[in-house]
C-alpha cells in the first residue's frame, strides 16, 4: 500500500514553518527535529564512515550542525566546514552551531575532502533560494572526488 503525502513548494514550506513558530514552537526545536531526522536516515542507510558537513550561514547550515553533532554522538567520524566563523552566525543557526563540540573548518576552495565517505551539503539557503557553496568550492569537490 502506498502512503500519499503532499510535497510543499519552497514558499509553502516557508509559510508552514513560520506558522509553526508563530504558534509557539521555537525555531531551534524545528531545526533539531530536522537535523536529527537526517542523521537517523543516514545511519539507517549507510555504515559508519567519515562524514563532512558543509554548512551555510542560514538555517540549512544550522540543520547541518545538528546532523553533525547527532552523527558524532553516535560514533561517526565527522568534520564540519562553514562559510562563516561560528561566532558570525545568527539566530537559530547560531544556536545550532553552539551544540557542535568540534572544530569548524573554512568552507572554501581549499577544503580537503580526501578520505571522506559522505558529504552532506547544508550550505544552501533553503526556502530563501540562492546561496550554496559557490562555483570554486563546488568544482574543487567534484575534481577531488573524480
Amino acid at each position: 500500500m502506498f502512503r500519499m503525502f503532499e510535497i510543499l513548494t519552497a514558499a509553502e514550506m516557508k509559510q508552514a514553518e513560520s506558522s509553526t513558530i508563530v504558534a509557539g514552537t521555537p525555531g531551534i526545536q524545528l531545526m533539531t527535529a530536522a537535523g536529527d531526522a537526517v542523521a537517523r536516515e543516514i545511519q539507517t542507510k549507510l555504515a559508519p564512515c567519515p562524514v563532512l558537513l558543509l554548512c551555510g550561514p542560514g538555517n540549512n547550515g544550522g540543520d547541518g550542525f545538528i546532523v553533525a553533532q547527532a552523527l558524532k554522538k553516535s560514533g561517526w567520524p565527522v568534520r564540519v566546514a562553514c562559510h562563516l566563523k561560528r561566532t558570525a552566525l545568527k539566530g537559530d543557526a547560531a544556536l545550532a552551531a553552539q551544540k557542535w563540540d568540534g572544530e569548524v573548518e573554512a568552507l572554501n576552495s581549499n577544503l580537503s575532502v580526501h578520505q571522506t565517505g559522505l558529504i552532506v551539503d547544508a550550505s544552501s539557503y533553503g526556502a530563501k533560494g540562492g546561496g550554496g557553496m559557490g562555483d570554486a568550492t563546488s568544482k574543487n569537490l567534484v575534481a577531488t572526488k573524480a
